[in-house]
């Protein structure tokens, strides 16, 4: 019916789907638990390290979804409007976590 629309999406597992979002789920809850924790012993790092899990995981995220997205080294911070336009753009695209 929709010949076109069937090219552009990618088929993607909706269990693999499924655990990404319930990956970045866990993460987020963990970023938020460090924010929120005042003096938390190393807190800095591991704000750091949870929010380096939490951006390869929102790059796979992007990826299974389609979405091309700048190559990044997964030791550079991702900015935090390029974190948030990605969380946007898998969110217009039915992704919840």
């Amino acid at each position: 019916m929709w010949p076109d629309r069937a090219r552009r999406a990618p088929a993607v597992d909706p269990l693999v789907a499924l655990e990404v979002q319930i990956r970045l789920a866990e993460l987020a809850a963990e970023v938020q638990l460090v924010e929120s924790t005042p003096g938390m012993y190393a807190q800095a790092h591991h704000l750091r390290a949870a929010l380096a899990a939490y951006d390869a995981m929102l790059a796979q995220a992007c990826a299974l979804a389609g979405l091309p997205f700048p190559g990044q080294a997964l030791t550079t911070p991702v900015p935090e409007e390029e974190r948030e336009r990605r969380e946007l753009e898998l969110s217009s695209r039915g992704w919840h976590w």
